[in-house]
């Protein structure tokens, strides 16, 4: 005996493997912003780090400019100024100085014009 078809158990395959087909392109989908989101955070990360660094190196800058080792350091080498004891040396120039020397060089003078010069080169002396 043969068993009757019965169409619902192939509307239910087909329904199934539909909805399998649907799930595995949402899967994909998640997969690929997965992707670009894991790309993006790492590029923030590394962004992250560089101002870490810049804010450690600019705080090292105000310590040092607050400090008063660079106020000593600007008084003496920017500040022209001496501490109590010491003995300012103060260059002056000389009352007389003694100009550089220019140097003329003279340019050699032709002895023989330029018309010589020709008639020697196409004729001989």
């Amino acid at each position: 005996m043969q068993r009757p078809k019965q169409p619902w158990i192939y509307l239910i395959v087909l329904v199934a493997f539909a909805l399998l087909t649907f799930m595995i392109m949402d899967f994909n989908s998640r997969v690929a912003n997965l992707r670009r989101l894991t790309e993006e955070k790492e590029k923030v990360s590394e962004s992250q780090k560089s101002l870490l660094q810049t804010k450690s190196s600019l705080e090292n800058q105000i310590a040092y400019a607050t400090s008063p080792a660079a106020v000593e350091a600007w008084g003496y080498e920017e500040g022209h100024m001496v501490r109590p004891g010491d003995v300012p040396v103060v260059p002056v120039q000389a009352a007389e100085v003694t100009p550089t020397p220019i140097i003329i060089q003279e340019t050699p003078t032709p002895s023989s014009s330029n018309w010589e010069a020709w008639r020697h080169l196409f004729f001989g002396k």
